[in-house]
């Protein structure tokens, strides 16, 4: 979140950068660390969130749900959605641990099944809110093998809750990295609108 929340943030000259591929397979680990890579699609930015540029590239099945209208535009929405893409299958993995086989890859099975030969999250959101409903409630109630302690869940219900605010249809109400980052790292007690909002708005998919 700190990477994104970073290339996402104006600096002089008064520009920002969209990664615009992120996915499993562009988020490194080195030394027990997150690292973003791949900037090979990349865009840098000047304005706010009204980029002519139509969608060009990127992994379909991160696209976000404008991606599929006929003028689609994508501002730094777009990672964000994707973002919230991987941690949804973090937390699949989290939850329920390196089975056989691994949920994720039967996660992945099914959103084809439903989607008709389409895996993108944007294009299956009926079946994926039903995984994020059965997730919860096993994030709620602890019971899995890796988050077996009080602050652990609370750090898992978290990220829930930040997820939920990532993976929004419209993508203007989506947060932004800084505003996940900030979030995250809180003690819970912040008095900020918007912070109080995410905390507020939890797993309500009711506008994708």
């Amino acid at each position: 979140m700190d990477a994104l929340a970073f290339v996402h943030c104006k600096s002089p000259p008064s520009k920002y950068l969209i990664h615009g591929d992120i996915k499993p397979s562009n988020i490194l680990i080195h030394g027990g660390i997150f690292k973003l890579a791949d900037f090979g699609v990349s865009r840098l930015r000047g304005s706010e969130e009204t980029s002519k540029t139509c969608w060009e590239a990127g992994t379909l099945m991160y696209a976000p749900p404008e991606h599929m209208t006929v003028a689609s535009r994508h501002g730094r929405a777009r990672d964000i959605w994707a973002l919230g893409c991987v941690i949804l299958e973090i937390l699949v993995l989290l939850l329920y641990g390196f089975s056989d086989p691994p949920q994720v890859e039967i996660f992945e099975e099914e959103r084809e099944i439903f989607g008709d030969g389409v895996k993108a999250f944007s294009s299956t959101m009926g079946y994926v809110e039903s995984w994020i409903t059965k997730l919860w409630e096993v994030a709620h109630a602890a019971k899995n093998i890796y988050v077996d302690e009080s602050d652990k869940q609370k750090a898992l219900l978290k990220l829930f809750n930040v997820m939920g605010t990532m993976l929004v249809k419209n993508p203007s109400d989506r947060i932004t990295a800084a505003e996940a980052r900030y979030y995250l790292a809180s003690s819970g007690e912040s008095r900020n609108e918007r912070i109080l909002m995410i905390s507020q708005r939890g797993l309500n998919y009711s506008d994708t």
